[in-house]
């Protein structure tokens, strides 16, 4: 018990003298979102905001967990059989895991994969059985100032359709903007 005990004060020393690289980060963006199948379905604005924590494990690479609340869907337009005009949106809950590699100072690649909750949707039952969950894979660049500020892109590709008797799959791509502490 007392080994266990020193191991795991000795764990702690250590992630406390490294926890000076990593990052604590606040970031928020605007884009696009669309439905990727076969229909007619446009894109409509997405947002997305949340925090994020990076643990440095060297210079070159990191791992961020991220919570973010994210605004998907698509636009609708069907004069032939529903003769309707509509902004679908669905709201989730985000956690997406990304391996980040820094280039230099400033710049940083990131990709990865999601798990996201459904928190709420205007379908009004048009599409029945919406899935709750989905996973995906993610992807950014960003530019990180010396002042603490983030600029980049980013996108998602869902890997699982948004309703369970449909295979049309969420996707999005934003700006993001945020600041690292």
């Amino acid at each position: 018990m007392r080994k266990l005990f020193l191991m795991l004060v000795f764990v702690a020393i250590a992630l406390g003298a490294k926890a000076q690289e990593n990052a604590f980060s606040i970031k928020g963006g605007a884009g696009f979102a669309m439905l990727q199948d076969d229909t007619d379905a446009d894109l409509k604005l997405s947002w997305k905001f949340g925090l994020g924590y990076e643990f440095r494990l060297n210079d070159l690479i990191g791992i961020e967990p991220s919570l973010m609340i994210s605004n998907k869907g698509f636009k609708f337009k069907d004069d032939d059989y529903y003769h309707y005009d509509k902004t679908f949106n669905l709201l989730y809950a985000e956690v997406p895991v990304t391996c980040n590699f820094h280039l230099g100072d400033h710049w940083e690649l990131a990709g990865g994969l999601y798990g996201a909750y459904l928190l709420n949707d205007n379908t009004e039952g048009i599409f029945g059985n919406l899935r709750e969950f989905e996973i995906g894979t993610t992807a950014a660049a960003k530019y990180n100032f010396d002042c603490g500020l983030l600029l980049g892109l980013d996108g998602s590709v869902s890997a699982t359709s948004f309703q369970k008797d449909y295979r049309g799959r969420n996707s999005a791509f934003n700006i993001l903007v945020g600041f690292r502490f």
